[in-house]
């Protein structure tokens, strides 16, 4: 089997010279109306459909006496040579010869003089049709630049479809409660007035798990949806990716995450906090209480100072304190690595306090 042919100058709809020029008039204004139109939203302009501006009036205004003939007209007249004539009574002939052959539509309408609306005359309106525009283009071996490609932006990582991060957020919330069936007829459910689609997608993804099934005639329902611990752990991975998306999306900041050993540290810092402040500690037992604060902190197990982003503990000074479910921002980091560095620098100033310690 051939492979088809390219198309060809051979291939393309026979036109004799006067229907070629025609055409290409019309070509050239039908283009400078596209560009004309091209920016209307951006300039505040109302958009007109383009089946209504791409429609060129031919001929002469009849009710403005004086007046010169329409664009496409008088653009048609420039191309006559000395002792020829391009525009005359088979104009219409040669736009209707134009028309059989799918390249120009003819629409003839009614043009009504303002200050006397009853009398009217009838004026053809031309409109080049895709195939026209491409013929033209194929004679005059016009390129078309091609339309620049659009680059897709590439989504963070771990983003979730906005209603589907409301569902998660919401399962998060209610945790082992779940979040219960509300609303359901035979065709649509609701969880919270979420619908439940946007469930059955977390579902998919392992972060939520289905209840049984009600019966009766929603039985196609479950009951409830609850949070997995893959859900939990996506949950504090992609917080922050999430809700820097979705800022109207209300979602609590997530829970602290800590080890054993991180459990064990803490409960230490904070034994150490009361002992140094506590009354009646002698000047000696303070410092040691002081040193080995400091030597704790210093040799904190990975990640106990430092659990992004869900457990922000502010170390400063002699005061010690931790605080729940706080944010980069809320220190006045715009990134994790600037949390990071901030926690650096809190490390090298109890270097240096307990370089001072006698």
């Amino acid at each position: 089997m051939s492979a088809p042919k390219s198309p060809s100058r051979t291939s393309l709809p026979q036109l004799n010279e006067r229907q070629q020029l025609y055409l290409v008039a019309a070509y050239r204004l039908d283009q400078e109306l596209e560009q004309e139109h091209k920016h209307d939203y951006v300039r505040g302009r109302a958009p007109v459909p383009a089946a209504e501006w791409r429609l060129i009036p031919y001929g002469r205004w009849k009710h403005r006496l004086g007046a010169p003939a329409t664009e496409l007209r008088q653009r048609i007249e420039q191309h006559e040579a000395p002792g020829t004539r391009l525009v005359d009574p088979g104009a219409g002939s040669t736009w209707k010869a134009l028309a059989e052959r799918g390249l120009v539509e003819i629409e003839e309408r009614v043009v009504v003089d303002d200050p006397h609306p009853r009398i009217g005359y009838s004026l053809p309106y031309i409109r080049l049709t895709r195939k026209g525009r491409r013929l033209v283009r194929q004679l005059t071996g016009e390129q078309r630049p091609p339309a620049p490609r659009r680059a897709k932006p590439q989504q963070p990582e771990g983003l979730l479809p906005q209603q589907v991060w409301r569902a998660l957020v919401l399962a998060y919330q209610q945790d082992a409660e779940g979040v219960a069936l509300d609303t359901v007829d035979r065709f649509h459910a609701c969880y919270a007035r979420i619908p439940a689609n946007s469930f059955e997608w977390l579902e998919q993804l392992g972060l939520v798990d289905a209840g049984p099934r009600t019966a009766g005639p929603a039985g196609q329902w479950p009951v409830s949806y609850h949070v997995t611990e893959s859900g939990r752990d996506y949950y504090q991975r992609y917080y922050r990716v999430n809700t820097t998306a979705y800022r109207n999306v209300p979602a609590e900041l997530p829970r602290p995450v800590l080890s054993a050993e991180h459990r064990t540290f803490w409960q230490r810092v904070q034994v150490l906090s009361l002992q140094r402040d506590g009354a009646g500690l002698d000047q000696a037992r303070a410092e040691a209480c002081r040193r080995e604060l400091l030597q704790l902190q210093l040799a904190e197990p990975g990640g106990a100072l430092y659990a992004a982003p869900f457990w922000y503990p502010m170390l400063a000074g002699r005061a010690v304190t931790t605080r729940h479910n706080r944010s980069a921002e809320d220190f006045g980091c715009a990134t994790e690595a600037e949390a990071l560095t901030q926690l650096q620098q809190l490390k090298q100033r109890w270097q240096q306090q307990l370089a001072a310690l006698p």
